[in-house]
């Protein structure tokens, strides 16, 4: 299968992308992006094709425009660099990902990769496919897909950097929109839809999953501008897991029940100020544990 990324101009302000499927002939929506009235001729560059130009023939000054084309995707939320010394890429709007291999000292990419483009969601209520990251685990690549309700799994093929396939999916609760997820022995997955978290143990050889786990429900924030909780990772640290939460403006902590894998429950949380300020990443580093310590005891009194 190919797919083709089409640029139309017309008698809008816009020019509008699609995605055109040459496995099934179906042209789909992206984005759209703001020109002047009527972008009536729009032309690459011929020495480089990541720039675009157009005229406008509605506006009466007649403006040439130009444009720098990214071929990778729209709106990239994720990158994250792989023990292979490849780079990994998620694009939000346009629902691919990539992983680009580096060359030498890794400071310079190579143009040999493939762009996954993943499917239009048939279930759920975004529409479209969404994914937000990328997981590296033993020679596996997760990326959770918020708009299809899925964790996808994608494997490198015959050991040739850049060229990767999905060869495997977990789905997740319909409407539940899994955005960041994380492998210790067990998987943690944060649904950012549905305002829940669960912790799932894994069983054998970490391929397969066990039903004996529990969800957690955040609350629904009684300040804040969300209406909604919206919990966007998980982070390990010790035996703890931090869960930072927009819509709540929290970072909640969880620890697990007596040993017993699947089973966490909430034993503190810290509030951020001012409100509205919507946490959605953190990172723990040695030198911060103090602080961070302190800060963990005064929100359990």
């Amino acid at each position: 299968m190919v797919n083709f990324t089409i640029l139309a101009g017309g008698y809008t302000a816009y020019i509008v992308a699609y995605l055109f499927n040459t496995n099934d002939n179906t042209l789909t929506y992206l984005d759209q992006y703001t020109t002047g009235g009527n972008s009536s001729r729009i032309i690459s560059c011929p020495t480089n094709k990541s720039i675009l130009y157009a005229v406008n023939y509605n506006v009466l000054d007649g403006p040439v425009q130009s444009f720098t084309v990214d071929p990778g995707g729209s709106r990239p939320p994720y990158c994250s660099a792989l023990s292979t010394g490849q780079v990994a890429v998620v694009n939000y709007n346009s629902g691919t990902a990539c992983v680009v291999p580096t060359e030498g000292n890794y400071l310079h990419f190579s143009s040999d990769s493939d762009i996954w483009t993943f499917p239009v969601s048939t279930t759920g209520t975004e529409g479209r496919a969404e994914p937000h990251m990328f997981y590296e685990y033993g020679s596996e690549i997760f990326i959770p897909d918020k708009g299809n309700n899925k964790i996808w799994r994608l494997g490198e093929v015959d050991g040739n950097p850049g060229n990767y396939v999905v060869h495997g999916e977990i789905q997740r609760p319909i409407g539940s929109g899994p955005r960041h997820i994380r492998i210790r022995g067990q998987v943690a997955v944060v649904n950012y839809k549905s305002g829940t978290a669960r912790v799932v143990p894994t069983e054998g050889n970490y391929l397969h999953f066990s039903s004996d786990s529990d969800i957690w429900t955040f609350p629904v924030p009684t300040t804040g501008t969300e209406g909604h909780a919206e919990p966007h990772m998980s982070y390990e640290y010790g035996s703890e897991i931090f869960i930072p939460d927009k819509g709540n403006d929290k970072i909640w902590r969880l620890g697990e029940v007596d040993g017993n894998p699947g089973n966490y429950v909430v034993h503190g949380e810290i509030q951020q100020q001012p409100i509205g300020s919507g946490p959605r990443h953190i990172r723990i580093r040695d030198n911060m544990l103090s602080p961070v310590r302190e800060l963990l005891a005064r929100s359990i009194e």
